[in-house]
């Protein structure tokens, strides 16, 4: 009966560890020359990032001022990827739903 047990606890413990896999190759980890963005993706630059004069506290209003060539190209439905800033600490990733002139 020990045997039995022994015998069976080791195919336990056999089946755990190849079930466990060992950590595969699975999808590659992003790097600057594999990442893909939406066509809608606006990446600001930062001359358009030093034109942000506020941003709500929430994040879903942000005022430019004096904005750039490429703020004025921003339409609705497009996304801002918005990156560090004294009015963005942590960045931002907005989808734009309405602008205003």
């Amino acid at each position: 009966m020990k045997k039995l047990f022994l015998y069976i606890m080791g195919i336990i413990l056999i089946i755990s560890v190849v079930g466990c896999g060992g950590g595969g190759t699975g999808s590659p980890q992003p790097t600057p020359d594999n990442i893909v963005l939406s066509p809608n993706a606006k990446v600001l630059d930062n001359s358009s990032l030093q034109t942000i004069s506020s941003v709500s506290p929430d994040g879903s209003t942000i005022i430019f001022n004096q904005p750039t060539t490429q703020v004025k190209a921003i339409a609705s439905n497009d996304i801002l990827i918005i990156g560090i800033s004294p009015q963005t600490p942590n960045g931002l990733l907005r989808q734009v739903t309405a602008i205003q002139n």
